[in-house]
Order: structure tokens, then C-alpha cells, then sequence
């Protein structure tokens, strides 16, 4: 079976979940090819020389590059080049269709033109926003098209417009979700009540995690602050703001915590900002992006993971972080509340209430066998209900049974 993963960029540290799941796919014996728009060196030097994803270099297909100003003879070559790569009866499919005029047949061509050489039994957009204007990808050539919704895609793209994904939700061979939380929110995007869909949530390697051994008693103190850890990207989703709001409070509130936000976007300078007018500049630390064997150091030192975004899918770094031992305190973002069992691996709160937050934060810092209990519980939920293995057995039948579906 081959199976093309189409994705902006590859590799890419802050979405590990493609690269696990596309070398953990090819271990299994599934021929897998990765077409995207970039492949920058600096984010392959992010993994370690001997890291499995390396297996995959020659696996990885860049689409033709837009026709630039200066480079028109060389760019019009390699789209021709590519286009003339495509098996011919495919290449005709594209030119034949009447529906558009000649300009648009052309364009299809030529941005398909790297997932159609491969020949593939399945291409799998791995967001969902990809996908559009893309949706006769299978038509031309029998291949099965199959598409992940992850969160973003589905909590704020193309919200004005109500049919952004309808041809997404008719054309598609099977359509994937991390939860049944992100299914109800396709549902409220358009998706038809009747659409086949699978439910595959994120996985960890949980053999390889090294569970943190939690400090007892009571932490907060000026001995022995609560350290805290949050894990993303500086994005308004993620609700920084509100974080940095909950820690002021429990601050103000007499609690003593040392805070280190991993990741980095487009909201640097506002996230220092907010730091700052907050009056947590000595409390908060931003460490930036790190490589997943760093962000597991992170992890060891850390005594309690706060996630209070918005909107989640699912949050791999909140699921990581009980796979670690390490109990969470998060909000109810859509997704999160499947992830967080409240009550026995974390607290759950409602988004944007960093008075609730603020309150959980100090509940778990004055328990310190609640803490322990919590991180023994996640980390074996992690283990029992979202390993690799399982997840990478639920992808090959997501696959198979969408090239029955296309045939």
C-alpha cells in the first residue's frame, strides 16, 4: 500500500505526530512518500543524527515552486518537468475537464503534479484547510483521498464562509479527527451527520518515557516553589493570556512558582508583554522551541503542565505530559476534556476563567499525594489508551478501508 502524506513542511518540530506517524508507518511496511512545500535543512538538524525520521529523506517529494520573477525559463522547466512526469491517461483526465477554463486545468495539474507521479492508493492531507480546492485529486487518478481535521482547521478557517469544506465533507474517501469533541465541531462546520469518520487520537511511545518521580508534601512555598510547565506554540489558541492571568492570581494569592513556557510564533513579543505587565518577569521563563529530547528534560523537572487554550483538538503536549507522570491542570477546549480525565489524571476548567484556573493550580500545589496519584494515573492512561502501537494498527485500516470505499 502506498500512502502519500501531504503537509506544508517536513519534518517539522512542533509536529512530531507527522513524523512518528510516517516512520512508524514505514516500519510497518507501508510505502510512504511525504509531498510538501518545504523541506529546510534546520528543521532536519532538529533531530539527532541517529533518529529513525533520517529513513525518510529520500521519501520526500517538494512541490514545483510558484513562478517567480527573474526565474520564469527555470521554473516553467520544472513545471513542465513535473507535469510530464504524471501517467498520461491522468495528465488528460486534468486537461479534459470542461468545468474549468484552461488557466485552472493547468494550475491543478501542475499542484498535483508531485502526488500524482507517485501513483499512490491513498493521499492524506493532514489538515484539513489543505485539502480545499484540492478535492478532485482522487478522481483523476483512483486514488482514495482521505483528511485530517486536527483543530485549528475546524475552529476558525474559513469561518466566513459556511461552505468553506463542503466539497471536503462529499469528496472524501474518510475523513479523520483526533476526538468525538473535534467530530461535533466538523458537524457544526457543515459535515453530514451520515459522513464516515474515524476517530484516531494521538499516540505516545510510552516505552521510551521515563516517568517523573514527583516531590511530596506541599510545594508553593519560598523553599520549594511549584514548578510549573507549558508546552506550544505562542499562538492566540493556546491562551497564554489567560495562563499568565491564573499564575498572577495565584501568585497575588501568596503561591510561590517558577514557570517555563517551551515553544515559540508569532505572539513572542505579546506573550513577553503580557509577562511583563503581569509583573512575572522574575517567574516566567521562556526556554523557546526545543527538540523532543529536551522537551522530555522539561518534563522531569516540571511538578504540574498547564494548558489553557481555547480551542484544542486534542494537545499532544497535555497527553506527553501524563505519559510523563506529570498531572495537568487544562481547560475544557473541545478536545482537551478527552484527553484530561478531571478529577483523576488533572483538573479541568472552563476556558478563559483564570480564577478557576488559578484555584486548581493551588489545589494540586498543596496535595502533594493528590499530585502523585494524578501522574501515576496518567501516565498509565497514556500508556493503556493512546499507544503507538494501536494508533499505527487504526491508520492502516483508516487507509485500507478507504481504498475499498474509492473502489
Amino acid at each position: 500500500m502506498r500512502v502519500v502524506l501531504v503537509v506544508p513542511t517536513f519534518p517539522k518540530l512542533s509536529e512530531t505526530f507527522v513524523s512518528n506517524k510516517a516512520v512508524g508507518l514505514a516500519e510497518r511496511g507501508v510505502d510512504v512518500h511525504i509531498v510538501c512545500a518545504s523541506s529546510p535543512k534546520e528543521e532536519w538538524d532538529n533531530f539527532a543524527a541517529g533518529h529513525r525520521i533520517h529513513g525518510l529523506r529520500d521519501r520526500v517529494h517538494l512541490t514545483a515552486p510558484s513562478i517567480r520573477r527573474g526565474t520564469i525559463t527555470a521554473s516553467l522547466a520544472e513545471h513542465a518537468r513535473a507535469a510530464a512526469a504524471i501517467p498520461a491517461p491522468v495528465r488528460r483526465n486534468y486537461l479534459s475537464n470542461d468545468t474549468d477554463g484552461w488557466g485552472a486545468r493547468i494550475r491543478h495539474l501542475l499542484a498535483d503534479a508531485p502526488v500524482q507521479r507517485l501513483r499512490a492508493d491513498v493521499v492524506h492531507f493532514e489538515f484539513g484547510s489543505l485539502a480545499v480546492g484540492r478535492t478532485d485529486i482522487g478522481q483523476h487518478g483512483g486514488t482514495a483521498m482521505t483528511v485530517s481535521f486536527r483543530g485549528f482547521d475546524l475552529a476558525y478557517v474559513g469561518l466566513e464562509n459556511a461552505n468553506h469544506y463542503r466539497d471536503v465533507w462529499t469528496s472524501a474517501d474518510g475523513i479523520h479527527v483526533l476526538s468525538e469533541a473535534l467530530w461535533r465541531r466538523a458537524l457544526e462546520r457543515g459535515a453530514p451527520e451520515n459522513l464516515a469518520h474515524t476517530v484516531i487520537p494521538p499516540a505516545v511511545d510510552a516505552d521510551s518515557i521515563q516517568i517523573s518521580e514527583p516531590r511530596p508534601g506541599r510545594l508553593g512555598t519560598v523553599d520549594s516553589p511549584l514548578r510549573i510547565l507549558a508546552v506550544g506554540r505562542l499562538h492566540w489558541v493556546k491562551g497564554y493570556d489567560h495562563m499568565l492571568d491564573a499564575i498572577a492570581r495565584a501568585v497575588h494569592q501568596g503561591l510561590h512558582v517558577e514557570v517555563r513556557i517551551v515553544g515559540d510564533g508569532d505572539l513572542f513579543e505579546w506573550v513577553h508583554y503580557w509577562r511583563h505587565d503581569l509583573g512575572l518577569d522574575e517567574i516566567v521563563t521562556f526556554v523557546g522551541a526545543l527538540p523532543a529530547d529536551e522537551v522530555a528534560q522539561q518534563f522531569q523537572w516540571a511538578d504540574l503542565f498547564v494548558q489553557a487554550s481555547t480551542f484544542e483538538g486534542f494537545c499532544n503536549a497535555a497527553l506527553e505530559a501524563q505519559a510523563h507522570g506529570v498531572p495537568v491542570v487544562s481547560t475544557d477546549a473541545y478536545g482537551l476534556a478527552d484527553n484530561v480525565e478531571h478529577g483523576r489524571t488533572g483538573l479541568v476548567v472552563g476556558r478563559r476563567d483564570p480564577a478557576s484556573m488559578a484555584s486548581a493550580i493551588d489545589a494540586l500545589a498543596a496535595d502533594g499525594d493528590k499530585r502523585a496519584a494524578m501522574g501515576n494515573a496518567g501516565a498509565e492512561r497514556a500508556r493503556t489508551r493512546f499507544g503507538l502501537h494501536d494508533q499505527l494498527d487504526d491508520w492502516i485500516s483508516f487507509y485500507e478501508t478507504a481504498i475499498q470505499r474509492r473502489r
